[in-house]
Order: C-alpha cells, then sequence, then structure tokens
C-alpha cells in the first residue's frame, strides 16, 4: 500500500484562520520543493489553538491524493497526524529535521528510495485505515519497519508519532 502513497516531507509557511470550515479548521500553506508549495485544510486548531506554533514546523503530507473543495478552498495535500484520547489531531514529526529534508519522499527504512514511479492513489480510505503502530520508542512501525525519510548522505530520519497520540491511525 505505501509503494502507492507519494508521503513527502513539508514545511508550513503560512497557516491562515479558517472560519467557513465546518469543523475547527487552518489554512495551511506547505513548502514541498524550491518552487513548489501546496495548500491544505488541517483540522489543527484544537491540538494547536496558537496558529503561529504550526508555523516553519517540518511535516509531513500525502501529495498524490485527489484535491478536495472545502468551503470553497481548493484543499491540495493531506498534512499527516495522529488522535490524541481527545481526538485532537498532532502532527506527525520527522526526527532531526531541517530544511535540507524538505520534498524528501517518506519510504520504509531499507527500501530503496528511487524504487521507480509512484501509483496513483486508489483508494484513500485503504491509506487512512492503515495499521500504523506506535512504538515505546515513538517509531511508526508498518509491517515491522520503520517508516521515515533518507538525507543526501543516506542518513535515516524516522517519522515520530506525537507524545500525545493514541491511535493506530495516520489521518488529517
Amino acid at each position: 500500500m505505501l509503494s502507492k502513497c507519494e508521503i513527502r516531507v513539508g514545511k508550513i509557511i503560512n497557516v491562515e484562520e479558517f472560519p467557513k470550515a465546518r469543523k475547527p479548521a487552518y489554512k495551511l500553506k506547505v513548502m514541498l520543493g524550491s518552487d513548489l508549495v501546496k495548500q491544505s485544510s488541517a483540522q489543527f486548531p484544537p491540538a494547536y489553538p496558537d496558529r503561529a506554533s504550526l508555523l516553519n514546523r517540518i511535516m509531513v503530507c500525502l501529495v498524490n491524493t485527489l484535491e478536495r473543495n472545502v468551503a470553497g478552498f481548493k484543499s491540495q495535500v493531506l498534512c499527516l497526524g495522529m488522535d490524541d484520547a481527545m481526538s485532537r489531531a498532532w502532527l506527525v514529526d520527522v526526527e532531526n529535521a531541517g530544511d535540507e529534508l524538505i520534498g524528501g519522499r517518506v519510504v520504509l527504512e531499507g527500501d530503496n528510495v528511487d524504487s521507480g514511479p509512484v501509483d496513483p492513489l486508489e483508494d484513500l480510505d485503504a491509506f487512512l485505515n492503515l495499521n500504523i503502530v506506535k512504538a515505546e520508542n515513538r517509531d511508526i512501525l508498518l509491517d515491522g519497519k520503520r517508516l521515515g525519510v533518507y538525507d543526501i548522505s543516506g542518513g535515516f530520519h524516522r517519522l515520530v508519532a506525537p507524545e500525545e497520540a493514541v491511535t493506530g491511525t495516520i489521518l488529517h
């Protein structure tokens, strides 16, 4: 299933209130490369009431999803987060993340980053219901392997589950 998902590291470069949304949400602009910026509607206000705390945050998002119209706003990527016991969504982090990881593709540890073209995502519901395991050290595992991104020198930066997260699925 992960081979059908193009999950990339991004940096939140703009955060706006989104009063037209049915559920509390922000309008985000996410930089995915030097000349690639996408926007997303994300339901993070309950976990991050101060929107400034999201600005310049390194995060991960699903980029090969269909564009959604959310109250007249074109949401182009799906931000990845995990829910806490009160159903608040917290961003999935990238270990030791810096701007050099922006645009990097999330893979299973040990997999070849250049494994060929990514298939279009066929079933978003299947992705949202993947059995993701949050290990005790906050690793995010899929089929027993850690998820993360490789830097240019081949170092592996694991995805890190939010401390507050209790669910076994990634969403938002």
